[in-house]
């Protein structure tokens, strides 16, 4: 069975970053940077799971929670807040089916965890390789970033969104990027790098 997941934050270079990262996994993603649009998705996709950001415009975490539980079927669908919580908050939302509270910034790593465990899935398998080591620095509107060991599709995908975040935040509309790759490991030259 495949793990339906709709993700719902209003940002958008986040949730694009989170659809293309649980995609390796192999889950079944949908994204909306609208709430409002989620509960549509909700009723539409039918997810085992929504990840869903605690500050919306229009509509909170609770909110949603609310509206998700009006309908029988879908307020069984466990939910992931993610955001800053008081314990009183935690306390009411876990009675909406709140399953994780997940602070930001989200270390995407620890969420899979915590999908796999929701599920009962296997965790994945640690690669006994050279791991994928990055650096990032920038001078202006060019990125120096180095790359080196094997290029795991988890990592490259946590690459782009610090590359696309970094330049969001900073207002540069025609990033230059030098990349500096200082050694090839012969298990990384395959046909996917």
């Amino acid at each position: 069975m495949i793990i339906k997941i709709l993700v719902c934050h209003p940002d958008g270079v986040f949730v694009e970053f989170l659809r293309r990262y649980l995609d390796v996994y192999g889950f079944d993603i949908k994204v909306t940077t609208d709430c409002v649009e989620g509960i549509t998705q909700l009723i539409h996709f039918k997810p085992h799971l929504v990840v869903v950001n605690k500050e919306f415009k229009g509509i909170d975490a609770k909110g949603f929670l609310t509206k998700k539980n009006a309908t029988q079927v879908s307020a069984q669908i466990p939910v992931f807040l993610i955001g800053t919580f008081t314990s009183r908050e935690i306390m009411e939302l876990k009675t909406m089916n709140a399953r994780a509270f997940i602070s930001n910034p989200v270390n995407p790593v620890i969420l899979v965890e915590r999908v796999m465990n929701l599920f009962s899935l296997p965790l994945p398998t640690v690669k006994k390789t050279m791991p994928m080591l990055m650096d990032i620095n920038a001078r202006g509107n060019i990125i120096i970033a180095q790359l080196e060991g094997n290029f795991e599709p988890e990592k490259l995908e946590l690459f782009n969104y610090y590359l696309r975040s970094y330049c969001v935040e900073k207002k540069i509309k025609a990033p230059r990027l030098l990349l500096i790759i200082p050694s090839l490991y012969p298990e990384t030259v395959t046909e996917s790098n």
